[in-house]
C-alpha cells in the first residue's frame, strides 16, 4: 500500500501487456504536450514487459501509474555511449538502463505516485547493480524535477528532430553528484548552451524555475 489512500504498488509482467499498452495510450492521448511522452512501439513494450522490470500502481483494481526498467543490453550500451560522448568523457558510462514509461493517470497526479514508483525502480536497480538513465523531453519540468529529487543528473542530450529533444539523466549508485564551486544557470529552452556545458565537463543537477543548474562533475562523499 502507498500511504493510507488505497493505492497498491505492484510488479507487472507479460500478462499485463495489453493493460499497460491501453493505459499508456489513453494517458498520452490526454496530454496537452504529447511530445512529453515518446510512445513505445508494440515490440518495445512487449520486450520491456517480458524481459525488463515493470512496475505499476493500482487503485481499486485499476492500473493508474507505471514505470519500467528496460534491460535491453544493446540499448543500454547506446545510452552509455551517448552520455560518454555528450560529456567528452567527463562521465564515462559503459552501459546504463533506461527507466522508462513513467506515467500517472491525470486524476491522481500530485499524490506521490511517481515518487513511489521512482523509489521502487531505483531500489530494484540498486539490487541489480545497474546504473539507470531517465530520458526526458527537455521542456518536461515536472518529470525533470521527479528525477532530480532522486539525484539523477543530466549527462547527455539527444536530438531526434526539432520536436523531440531529450535530456539523458543518469543515476549512479557508486557515487552521487553534487554542486561544486563552479555552477551556471541555463534557460531550459537554450538547448545549445546546455550541450556546450556538457562538453565542458559539466552536468545538470537541478531545475530552478526555467533554469537548469549545471555544475562541474564532482563526487559526494
Amino acid at each position: 500500500m502507498i500511504g493510507n489512500v488505497g493505492f497498491e504498488l505492484i510488479r507487472l509482467g507479460p500478462e499485463n501487456y495489453e493493460e499497460e499498452r491501453a493505459f499508456l495510450t489513453r494517458c498520452r492521448d490526454a496530454l496537452v504536450r504529447k511530445e512529453f511522452f515518446f510512445p513505445y512501439t508494440d515490440e518495445e513494450l512487449r520486450a520491456v514487459m517480458e524481459r525488463g522490470e515493470p512496475f505499476g500502481i493500482r487503485k481499486d483494481g485499476e492500473l493508474v501509474a507505471t514505470f519500467n526498467i528496460d534491460l535491453d543490453e544493446k540499448y543500454a550500451e547506446r545510452l552509455g555511449s551517448i552520455i560518454t560522448e555528450s560529456t567528452r568523457g567527463a562521465v564515462t558510462e559503459e552501459r546504463c538502463y533506461e527507466a522508462s514509461g513513467l506515467m500517472t493517470d491525470g486524476r491522481f497526479r500530485g499524490k506521490g505516485l511517481g515518487t513511489a514508483l521512482m523509489d521502487a525502480v531505483t531500489e530494484r536497480a540498486k539490487e541489480l547493480k545497474i546504473d539507470l538513465c531517465g530520458v526526458v523531453h527537455y521542456e518536461n519540468k515536472a518529470s525533470l524535477n521527479t528525477f532530480f529529487r532522486k539525484e539523477f543528473a543530466i549527462c547527455g542530450i539527444y536530438r531526434q528532430d526539432s520536436t523531440y529533444i531529450f535530456l539523458y539523466l543518469l543515476k549512479k549508485f557508486d557515487f552521487l553528484f553534487e554542486n561544486s564551486s563552479e555552477c551556471v544557470r541555463i534557460n531550459i529552452r537554450k538547448i545549445d548552451a546546455a550541450e556546450e556545458a556538457l562538453k565542458r565537463g559539466m552536468i545538470g543537477i537541478g531545475l530552478d524555475g526555467d533554469d537548469l543548474l549545471f555544475t562541474k562533475v564532482s563526487r559526494k562523499a
